[in-house]
């Protein structure tokens, strides 16, 4: 028996699915809620509802991996920026030191 949250999100879906232009009937719903109403229903796996139930589970995965792949991202970019102007200065330094050396600094 299905609780009454499957029920909540079967029904919503089933609305989206006939008008298919509000997706604040889907949206609101967390990956848990969404697996736990396609284990309720899956007697009904050939239902529309069943699918765009399994399609929204995947977009908020997707998303999900989008968001920690963008710090990451970001991250790696921070680095590769520091890096190389710690690079920069330590050539400019040897440099400086070179000269210093040849000039004979006292």
């Amino acid at each position: 028996m299905a609780s009454e949250k499957s029920n909540e999100i079967v029904y919503n879906f089933c609305k989206y699915l006939e008008k298919s232009d509000n997706r604040k009937l889907i949206e609101g719903y967390s990956i848990e809620e969404l697996k736990k109403a396609k284990y309720e229903y899956s007697q009904d796996s050939y239902k529309d509802f069943y699918k765009a139930i399994v399609d929204r589970i995947k977009e908020l995965k997707e998303l999900e991996h989008v968001k920690t792949q963008g710090v990451t991202a970001k991250e790696k970019w921070l680095d590769r920026f520091f890096g190389f102007i710690t690079g920069i200065v330590i050539t400019l330094l040897i440099i400086y030191l070179k000269g210093c050396l040849r000039h004979g600094v006292k």
